[in-house]
């Protein structure tokens, strides 16, 4: 291709070759890394999908060093007796969901559980998009569990097996209710703690249980510690996340709750839209939790008959080791006579649910030592277990045989598949980079679109995931070093070192693609050359006495939302600590810096070589930065217009620091004043709460900013780009 003077443009011509080169030490240190992750990640995507086949035989030709033996025997053996249960057990339709479990087990109970949950997903978290196969199958240490969206597995030998259905269909639809959006954040203990509300409400005997709950003061955790429990599978943290969310639902109720998980799609983090949703902070309900928990369950501000009737539930109940470490615990209160009853109690409980889940050598152990000491009732449950075992059948999965690891072939397999994965990568590479360097060299509305949309997608695609992996994933990994603000700031530190180091490579692709004033090509036989006319008009405002009045206005109508949304908040204080409001500022102000570095710098260098208007892509993405997807429409309109005018200034006066230095003045409202949906930013600062944001408070700032935009341009012809016009060499009219 050659450039309007004719020449070849060697120097875009190199814009693929300097990208393209990838040394061959990087590409065998990548082979290296993927070649032990290749068929445990290929497992994990058929799971995920619903292949069964697989998925059974990439685990199988994992390496040991991924997936353990232990591992291996239980995944497989999962997928066979599924596989078993679907094809020759009970099967039974219910409603959209398909039911299927061992031919021994009645199926009525469950398929009344399942119509159950239906109802109350329905109601309490909305639609229900897709409808899982349900396998009552073992599980071996869990209840329940789902791999993938098109299949959930239930333990039927467990414990209220009707309420984890109900329990593993909350974190089914909760999952689809947060994944359209691409929530940030959506931290364990919520997760967890609105699934076992959810079901729990559906259990007959949920409030005796309720009711006979203990919880000393000092196995009481926060919120950060409870996300961390549930990774290292803690006891009884479900119990207390569950506690939570009951304490969320009596005080703000379902439409409120439903409110922050549809909050949670605006890709902002849970301590953010927690706050704008309920009106305090998650520190504050935190808090409240904690005395709540404190004076309904903590055995020391109880009565001792009261400890004595919980303890005497629980070991009937939940015979467990937390359970026996309570009755020891209080055998002061209790006595010695009643303590060693109560554990022969919890002892006998725990020998007949393994009796009633197959566990026979289990039972024999536990009913032995209480046979010795003459219990006539552990007397009778030894003769009990005796005659099942002489005619009992085996459990079907007794019947598997152990998975065959086929490690040495699955080495060499997953060799090969990452050598041509990165060879065809490469390939695919210098084809893509080749392909926008053509883009980039053109001077066209199409070239200039693709280079827009290139630049949001890698600027607003990077930010998301840093976001989810330091504020959404770390928690769940059970990294617990970190609270939420520590994680939100984390977050936002890395967008903004991503930002700029986009913008520089943006910058080196612009310089090495050609220069930027290159004229641009033959229109009509005639050669247009772009002038940079400052005085000319454009969607924007300079230092006249009615750009004066105009900006005045303009910053006026940025203070009036925030003053009505404190205003419909009842000017509540949101009790930032000045320490923390301090870091949020400095954020706000690296993070508005970063954007104008990026975006409004690649709006300058493009304004050059384009005859086509540069000011509404960046004014698109000064929308996505400060309003969101749309929490606050209202703000979102605003953010556009705005964003509009400050970088129709930019392109025009050609830096973006005057247009930073605006944008601060207008967010500061935000950022200093009032807390709010608008902008969308994190984290979230103000000295009072805004109201749920109501799309009156925008229209008047939006006139205001139309009739100033009006009011700078009336009377002057309109010009195809905002901020720069092209002169004709030839016929001498404007273009």
């Amino acid at each position: 291709m050659e450039n309007p003077q004719g020449q070849p443009n060697t120097e875009s011509a190199t814009i693929a070759g300097r990208s393209a080169g990838v040394g061959w030490p990087a590409v065998c240190l990548a082979v290296a890394v993927a070649t032990p992750a290749f068929f445990p990640s290929l497992a994990l995507v058929f799971s995920f999908l619903g292949f069964d086949n697989l998925d059974e035989q990439a685990c199988l030709l994992s390496p040991s060093v991924a997936i353990s033996d232990e591992g291996l025997d239980d995944t497989v053996n999962d997928i066979r007796l599924r596989r078993i249960l679907e094809k020759q057990g009970n099967v039974r339709q219910v409603g959209s969901f398909r039911l299927s479990g061992p031919s021994e087990i009645r199926l009525d109970p469950f398929v009344a559980a399942v119509q159950a949950a239906e109802v109350a997903c329905i109601e309490r978290l909305g639609t229900i998009y897709f409808y899982p196969r349900i396998v009552l199958q073992g599980m071996g240490n869990a209840e329940g569990s789902f791999r993938n969206f098109l299949r959930l597995s239930v333990d039927p030998g467990r414990d209220d097996p009707e309420r984890v259905i109900a329990h593993e269909l909350a974190h089914l639809h909760l999952l689809w209710a947060l994944l359209p959006g691409l929530p940030v954040d959506c931290p364990r203990w919520f997760n967890e703690g609105m699934a076992e509300e959810l079901s729990m409400t559906l259990t007959p005997d949920s409030v005796a249980e309720r009711q006979n709950t203990l919880f000393p003061n000092e196995e009481l955790l926060t919120f950060d510690q409870l996300s961390y429990g549930f990774s290292r599978e803690w006891k009884w943290v479900d119990r207390q996340s569950l506690e939570a969310i009951r304490l969320l639902r009596k005080r703000f109720g379902d439409a409120e709750i439903f409110r922050l998980v549809q909050g949670l799609h605006f890709a902002r983090s849970f301590k953010t839209v927690f706050k704008l949703t309920f009106g305090i902070s998650l520190e504050r309900f935190q808090a409240d939790h904690l005395a709540d928990m404190a004076a309904r369950y903590n055995p020391e501000s109880l009565p001792a008959s009261a400890v004595v009737k919980r303890l005497v539930w629980l070991v009937g109940n939940h015979p467990g080791i937390r359970t026996i470490d309570l009755v020891k615990r209080f055998e002061p209160f209790l006595g010695t006579d009643t303590t060693n009853k109560l554990l022969e109690k919890a002892s006998l409980t725990q020998a007949k649910i393994c009796i009633w889940k197959g566990r026979y050598r289990e039972a024999v152990g536990r009913l032995i030592p209480l046979m010795r000491s003459g219990n006539t009732e552990a007397i009778s449950e030894m003769a009990r277990v005796r005659a099942v075992v002489a005619g009992e059948r085996m459990h079907p999965d007794a019947q598997l045989p152990r998975p065959d690891r086929q490690e040495k072939i699955g080495w060499l397999f997953s060799l090969a598949g990452c050598a041509s994965i990165m060879a065809l990568y490469l390939k695919l590479r210098k084809m893509l980079i080749e392909g926008f360097s053509i883009f980039w060299r053109r001077r066209t509305g199409r070239a200039l679109a693709i280079r827009w949309i290139s630049l949001l997608l890698v600027g607003f695609g990077s930010a998301w995931f840093f976001r989810i992996v330091v504020v959404g994933f770390i928690p769940y990994a059970g990294l617990g070093n970190l609270d939420d603000f520590a994680r939100i700031i984390l977050a936002e530190g890395l967008v903004v070192l991503a930002w700029s180091g986009i913008s520089r490579q943006f910058a080196r692709f612009d310089r090495i693609g050609g220069k930027t004033g290159t004229p641009t090509p033959e229109t009509n036989g005639q050669r247009v050359y772009p002038v940079n006319l400052q005085s000319e008009t454009h969607l924007g405002f300079q230092g006249s006495g009615a750009d004066s009045l105009a900006w005045v206005a303009l910053i006026l109508s940025g203070w009036l939302p925030a003053i009505l949304a404190a205003e419909s908040g009842k000017w509540t204080p949101t009790h930032i600590p000045f320490k923390e409001l301090t870091i949020v500022i400095l954020v706000n102000i690296a993070a508005s810096a970063a954007f104008f570095e990026l975006f409004c710098g690649a709006a300058i260098r493009w304004s050059k070589p384009f005859q086509e208007g540069s000011t509404w892509w960046p004014a698109l993405a000064y929308a996505l930065f400060r309003g969101g997807i749309g929490a606050d429409p209202g703000g979102w309109v605003f953010a556009f217009i705005l964003g509009t005018i400050l970088c129709g200034n930019a392109i025009r006066e050609g830096k973006f620091l005057p247009a930073l230095k605006l944008d601060l003045v207008f967010m500061a409202p935000y950022v200093i004043f009032v807390e709010g949906w608008f902008p969308s930013q994190d984290p979230v600062g103000g000295a009072f709460m805004g109201a749920q944001p109501i799309l009156n408070h925008w229209l008047i700032p939006i006139a205001v900013v139309a009739a100033a935009a009006w009011w700078r341009t009336r009377g002057q012809p309109m010009r195809p780009t905002p901020g720069r016009i092209y002169m004709s060499t030839g016929s001498g009219s404007f273009l």
